[in-house]
């Protein structure tokens, strides 16, 4: 059985024409008796020493060191005003408290306007900073000579971290001062847990999760950070920080790019890049035919070069996938790592929160 978005329920041309080569390539294979002896199940698993891997410049301990170090030299964001923001507001008349206008849980509505005690009509504040709501404020307020406006903020929700995958409660949450990653683990509750094998244990793959900001992938490590309670990685967020808790029971690989059906499917022991490529429905007609193999964890990714024609045509063996394997399908060559993962990381983390596959294929797989 296998889990689409409801936009494609029948396997394509494409799909059925990479099945066909595949079962074809397998009898030319089994008649001409293969050249290269068996291969043991560990090499099966291995990557073939034939591929080209992709050199990405690792980040050494003393330049991880560093860039961790200035992650932690974030600079304060610039509060911008959010809708549902509130506030207790006052404005003082040459020193004196004008009670006529204050107001006390005052709330940024949906029309992005906010009311004010005595006033006749509402005032847009919303996207203004701080200052610019208060000279906003005082534009409206003709009958005090040169009033004071003191907004008091009661609740702050104009900025966002993202939590997703195995974390008790994702979500998004709003980033408060001085919030640092730690911290937002605590308010996602911490990791989900459930039963393996009649035992309760954690589900978080702390290995093959990470961080993202700003589209580039941080050098943090959640192993260190919550085993070894590490403050190095323990960086201050910012809005729009996006942080994936990889999954310890269920582990997916992902297909992204030109693919007609990108998504995360669910583990299979021995299954190949080809097959993958067939269960997703094939290539998309802009199809490079050289795909990128992304293994390990995106921090410390290794990156190889798969040529797809060699392998339908014989000429190249196919390669075994195992865990969290990202394929990504390119319309054009990329030439190094921060390209690559410019275009995989958004179609990522639109899978990642909300669009995980349960089972591919599995009535084909458990009867092979």
């Amino acid at each position: 059985m296998i889990y689409r978005s409801h936009t494609s329920n029948l396997i394509s041309k494409s799909a059925i024409s990479l099945i066909f080569i595949l079962l074809i390539n397998g009898m030319v294979l089994f008649i001409t008796g293969c050249s290269e002896p068996e291969l043991k199940d560990e090499t099966r698993e291995a990557l073939p020493q034939y591929l080209e891997e992709l050199k990405i410049e690792q980040n050494e301990q003393e330049t991880r060191y560093a860039a961790l170090l200035e992650l932690h030299n974030l600079e304060p964001e610039t509060y911008v005003i959010g809708s549902g923001n509130e506030f207790d507001i006052q404005v003082f008349a040459f020193g004196e408290i004008e009670d006529e206008y204050t107001t006390n849980n005052a709330i940024v509505k949906s029309d992005r306007t906010i009311s004010i005690n005595y006033l006749d009509e509402d005032i847009y504040i919303l996207g203004m900073t701080m200052d610019e709501a208060r000279n906003e404020i005082k534009k409206h307020i003709t009958e005090i000579y040169d009033p004071r406006v003191a907004m008091n903020p009661q609740t702050l929700q104009s900025s966002f971290v993202t939590i997703m995958g195995q974390a008790q409660e994702p979500g998004n949450y709003p980033i408060y001062a001085d919030m640092k990653l730690l911290d937002a683990l605590a308010e996602a509750r911490g990791f989900a847990s459930g039963l393996v094998k009649g035992t309760t244990k954690e589900l978080a793959d702390l290995s093959g999760s990470f961080i993202v900001r700003d589209n580039k992938v941080l050098p943090v490590d959640f192993l260190e950070l919550v085993r070894k309670g590490s403050q190095l990685n323990n960086i201050p967020l910012k809005g729009g920080d996006y942080i994936f808790i990889s999954s310890l029971a269920n582990q997916e690989l992902y297909i992204l790019g030109e693919i007609v059906s990108p998504n995360a499917y669910l583990y299979k022991e021995n299954l190949s890049l080809i097959q993958l490529v067939a269960f997703a429905g094939g290539f998309a007609e802009n199809a490079q035919s050289n795909v990128y193999l992304i293994r390990g964890t995106l921090s410390h990714p290794r990156v190889f070069i798969v040529d797809t024609d060699a392998i339908l045509h014989g000429n190249s063996r196919d390669v075994i996938l195992k865990p969290n394997d990202i394929v990504y399908v390119p319309r054009t060559l990329l030439g190094d790592w921060n390209q690559i993962v410019s275009q995989i990381l958004p179609s990522l983390q639109a899978i990642q929160s909300g669009y995980i596959v349960n089972s591919i294929f599995d009535d084909i797989i458990n009867n092979k």
